[in-house]
């Protein structure tokens, strides 16, 4: 089990590194022709814009976290058991 876990946590980070790469090609590609955003001269690249399109990404990410958290369900209030429930589950429990 643990091997599937390692192996799915690899997937994940190779394909968020693809992710990445994708959209870093992107977007130097698509603002080449006004100055690219990244750039290999860093006084030419506008490196502020690419870092505010991955604080944009992030936002609209934790927005859909949001809608995914309050589609789950509602949060339903835990139980209260009184003392004398307690007593009775731990003794129901011992052998």
């Amino acid at each position: 089990m643990s091997s599937l876990a390692s192996t799915l946590f690899t997937v994940g980070l190779s394909a968020g590194s693809l992710a990445s790469s994708f959209l870093v090609s992107f977007i130097d590609s698509a603002t080449k022709s006004g100055g690219s955003w990244v750039s290999n001269d860093i006084n030419a690249a506008h490196y502020d814009y690419y870092y505010w399109l991955l604080a944009g990404l992030n936002v609209v990410n934790f927005a859909y976290f949001l809608v995914c958290c309050r589609a789950y369900g509602p949060y339903k209030e835990p139980v209260e058991l009184l003392p004398a429930e307690v007593d009775k589950i731990i003794d129901a429990q011992d052998p």
